[in-house]
């Protein structure tokens, strides 16, 4: 008899949290609530880049890709992590990313609204960037990469449709749709997304098979 996956991910929530090898990741987060909370006490532009600058570092959010050499605003990755910074401190007071970290509802708006403002300075979509923002201050709010989307299309939460290319509101809508489906409790965004995160570690032949083609010396014994 195959185990639930709820059952699956709860073992890998208990692994996260115990085995050294998630040591860092934990440490990642503990900094990062430390840095938010000089924010919170009042935002400072170079607190603003610090805490950009390490989400960044730390998660993978790929604001990288948005480097465009022959813009002198976004030549180089710091000039973005700049920018960014810059966005997110003029949005700060008119966005109300303040009581967003109290605030039990989600406000899909809010995320729309940096994520649009984002794309207009960088050229660029930072969907991942602005959902990994926004879980920071207030996990209550789901993130949106690589590995919880390749989880949802794999165990099939995905229908087929294309997160990129809707609002944060409609990958809200399968994402608690995935939990009820999973038993999980509503309340506990974060400990799923550290359930999936280290599940699809574990297994990422099995979520990420692109990334483990066989090589060309064996895909021609086989053929033979």
């Amino acid at each position: 008899m195959s185990v639930p996956l709820h059952d699956k991910l709860k073992k890998a929530l208990i692994r996260y949290n115990e085995e050294e090898r998630y040591l860092i990741g934990r440490m990642n987060d503990l900094q990062l609530r430390e840095i938010l909370q000089k924010v919170y006490k009042g935002p400072t532009f170079e607190q603003i880049v610090h805490f950009t600058n390490c989400l960044n570092l730390f998660y993978s959010t790929r604001l990288h890709a948005a480097v465009k050499r022959g813009n002198i605003a976004l030549g180089t990755r710091n000039k973005v992590i700049l920018k960014v910074a810059e966005v997110i401190e003029k949005k700060w007071e008119p966005f109300g990313l303040q009581y967003v970290q109290s605030h039990i509802k989600y406000d899909h708006q809010l995320v729309e609204k940096l994520r649009a403002a984002l794309e207009r300075s960088l050229k660029r979509n930072a969907y991942s960037f602005t959902t990994k923002f926004f879980h920071q201050l207030n996990s209550r709010y789901p993130i949106l990469d690589s590995n919880v989307n390749a989880f949802m299309n794999k165990e099939g939460f995905k229908k087929g449709v294309n997160f990129y290319n809707h609002s944060y509101e409609v990958f809200l809508a399968y994402y608690q749709e995935m939990m009820k489906r999973l038993h999980w409790p509503l309340h506990q965004v974060n400990q799923l997304d550290n359930a999936m995160w280290t599940y699809t570690d574990l297994h990422p032949k099995r979520y990420f098979p692109g990334r483990y083609k066989a090589p060309l010396g064996a895909i021609a014994t086989l053929v033979v």
